[in-house]
């Protein structure tokens, strides 16, 4: 999948959007259980805010798939975690990243991402 990965960068880096979707669109029908692919993916949707839904699915997927190299799921995990703190989900969010802190309790751009999503959460109830 090499030359989706080349596609989809190259569209992203010249802000062609819709081919760049279209590009994922035909990857992952090719590569529908890739857990590279579904990571890449999923985090490039939480990037530019889009199709966060199935973002999450192909997340969550990519998780599965992923059960049998925790350091490789624990990345996956921190891409579910982002897809929910874009949708403000953020306690599911936090749920999420101390699934990966679990796994790798040192990672200090885990601890990051945890403090972003309960940082959020406070904004998010204070304005509520």
């Amino acid at each position: 999948h090499e030359t989706y990965e080349t596609m989809v960068y190259h569209y992203a880096n010249t802000s062609q959007l819709e081919k760049e979707l279209k590009a994922y669109k035909a990857m992952l029908l090719l590569f529908s259980d890739d857990q590279n692919a579904l990571n890449m993916y999923a985090w490039r949707m939480a990037e530019i805010d889009t199709n966060l839904k199935d973002a999450l699915q192909k997340a969550r997927k990519a998780v599965v798939l992923t059960a049998d190299d925790p350091n490789r799921q624990a990345g996956i995990i921190d891409t579910e975690a982002e897809v929910l703190w874009k949708m403000g989900r953020f306690d599911k969010a936090i749920e999420a990243i101390e699934r990966a802190l679990a796994i790798e309790p040192d990672n200090q751009y885990y601890k990051n991402q945890k403090e972003k999503f309960i940082e959020s959460r406070k904004a998010a109830s204070q304005s509520a």
